[in-house]
């Protein structure tokens, strides 16, 4: 992706988190062990999932959907992960539905409110999600 898109990425995540106190994908996040979020007092980090196809990206010989996790403060978007395959699983491919994606970046999302910078998901979370 260009820089150029990049920002265009950003400045719509902005705009959609201005718009909206409770998007589907937005839950509030604690800073991580050892680092610090950039956000005004009267602002709420939120960390906001974004579901895209892999045949749109660089990653398009994978397949399939992934997605990317950004930290959203009134002032700052924070790029936090980029996630175009499934993750534990051998081999590089894509998640066959972009609700797929989601579940697991749901779950990405809850673990880095819990604390955990870099969340890693196991095998037997992708079963209990119904993950194939």
């Amino acid at each position: 992706m260009t820089l150029k898109n990049n920002l265009c990425v950003i400045a719509v995540l902005l705009f959609i988190a201005g718009c909206s106190e409770s998007a589907k994908n937005t839950q509030p996040v604690s800073a991580p062990e050892g680092q610090t979020l950039k956000e005004s007092p009267a602002s709420v980090p939120e960390v906001t999932t974004v579901i895209f196809k892999n045949d749109i990206t660089k990653d398009s010989a994978v397949g399939g959907f992934g997605y990317r996790i950004f930290v959203v403060n009134k002032n700052d978007t924070t790029f936090r992960m980029h996630q175009p395959t499934i993750p534990a699983i051998q081999g590089n491919r894509g998640f066959g539905t972009s609700s797929d994606a989601e579940k697991v970046a749901t779950l990405a999302v809850k673990k880095i409110n819990a604390g955990n910078s870099f969340p890693t998901i196991s095998t037997g979370e992708l079963d209990s999600l119904g993950i194939k």
